[in-house]
Parts: structure tokens; sequence; C-alpha cells
């Protein structure tokens, strides 16, 4: 995925994802089973197959919501949208970095 290809599908919340919790997280080093991430892809990657149960009906957990997601992201829309949103980041993210 190029960069104009995620700006399309981003849009205006590209420019709220740069100031999100997320992008602090990013730049925040994790070690997982020896290999080198950030705390913000091991964040995304959870979020991205935890908003895909929730567009199936399932709510990963009693106290999980949406809106968290959102906050946490700077993102708008619903579900569907944020699941398209999130996956196109990943997509990348793992092809760029």
């Amino acid at each position: 995925m190029t960069h104009e290809e995620l700006n399309k599908v981003l849009g205006k919340d590209l420019l709220t994802l740069a100031k999100s919790r997320f992008a602090d997280d990013f730049e925040k080093p994790l070690n997982i089973n020896g290999n080198k991430s950030t705390r913000g892809m091991w964040n995304l990657i959870l979020l991205k197959n935890e908003v895909r149960l929730y567009t199936k009906g399932i709510k990963p957990s009693r106290h999980w919501k949406i809106t968290q997601v959102k906050d946490y992201l700077g993102m708008t829309g619903n579900a569907e949208t944020l699941l398209h949103k999130l996956e196109a980041l990943h997509d990348y993210i793992k092809a760029n970095y």
C-alpha cells in the first residue's frame, strides 16, 4: 500500500492519527519473543482483531468499548469503517517499516 492509498482511506483521520496516543506508542520499543517491535504496532494488531470481533457482534471483553479505540487512534467512523482503516494502516506499516 502506498502513501497515497493510505491517505485516500484515512482522509482527515491521518492528521489526528499523528497527534494520537498511538503515534506516541509507535516510538516506544517493545521486545516480543526476542524480536524488536513497538508498543504501537502491538496495540494495532490487537485492536484490529478486537474490532473484527466487534463487527461480528462479539464484544472482546465485558468493559470493552469502541470509543476507547477511536480515542486511542484519533479516528472516527463506525466499526466497519474503523476496521477498514485499521487494516489499511497495518498493511501500510508492514510494507514500509
